[in-house]
């Protein structure tokens, strides 16, 4: 029951594509056909029945911004499930799917519950994958950062963050940071010492000679270093204006649904179906 609530909310909410766990096996075959005659957007290229066939589509593509986006999904080994279904090895089936993609799409997104370490070896050894977000359990919250040509991040599990990935994209081009993000968080804090200074001029009557220069020399050592910084990160903006660029907000979010009358319905009716099953047990 559980299962089938939190499928109607991703179809609500409008997901594009979710990648399938190892754990989310243990639904069984049953609920994953009911799920796609819904037309739920599953992802995984390494899922297969037991005559060989792939069970799920492998990859989704969708325009965005006059991009062709393609996003693949991979599964872990972990978790039990029944005979009919065999998770292969990513390396039987990525390049394979990198293959046919390469040449029609602009950017390729990996969703991958692979280990973490297994997601930063694929960051450095399949160059045309551009960004992979991972769901490995053991791992919480983990800024976007790149590996090789690729940009890996994730958010931590069970539905406690939202993750915001804001990309500057240009296919070819090498992943360097936001520099404008970096930029006004070096502007505030100059703007921060600027008004430390300010606050010190005005305490000069109460302050020793020594002490007053000896924290006036320490502020504005410190504004000349966040200013060489800035200076810095200017230039090299400049200098490499076509690079893509990114940007990643960790958002908590509260435990309740709120916001939306279809989904806290469907939570109430599910409350009621558990609450029927208890006194029936």
């Amino acid at each position: 029951m559980t299962a089938e609530t939190i499928t109607q909310a991703y179809i609500e909410t409008g997901y594009d594509a979710v990648a399938v766990s190892g754990s989310d096996l243990s639904a069984g075959k049953t609920f994953f056909l009911k799920t796609k005659e819904k037309r739920f957007p599953w992802v995984s290229a390494n899922i297969f029945t037991a005559d060989g066939e792939l069970f799920f589509t492998p990859y989704i593509t969708k325009k965005v911004d006059g991009l062709n986006i393609a996003v693949i999904g991979l599964t872990g080994t972990n978790g039990t499930y029944e005979p009919f279904f065999t998770v292969k090895n990513w390396k039987d089936v990525l390049f394979d799917q990198v293959e046919v993609l390469k040449n029609k799409a602009d950017m390729i997104v990996l969703l991958s519950n692979l280990p973490f370490a297994q997601n930063k070896i694929i960051a450095r050894t399949v160059p045309e994958i551009d960004v992979i977000i991972s769901a490995d359990k053991k791992r919480g919250n983990f800024a976007p950062r790149v590996f090789g040509d690729c940009l890996l991040t994730q958010v931590k599990g069970r539905g406690k963050y939202i993750g915001k990935l804001v990309l500057k994209f240009g296919p070819g081009s090498r992943w360097e940071n936001d520099y404008s993000l970096m930029t006004t968080s070096l502007k505030r804090r100059i703007a921060s010492v600027n008004q430390q200074i300010k606050n010190l001029e005005n305490k000069r009557n109460l302050l020793s000679d020594d002490l007053y220069v000896q924290k006036r020399t320490q502020l504005q050592k410190r504004k000349q270093n966040l200013s060489q910084e800035f200076s810095k990160l200017e230039k090299e903006r400049s200098d490499n204006p076509s690079a893509n660029q990114f940007k990643g907000l960790l958002l908590p979010i509260r435990p309740e649904a709120g916001g939306s009358v279809t989904i806290d319905k469907m939570i109430s009716e599910l409350k009621e179906k558990i609450e029927d099953y208890l006194k029936n047990s």
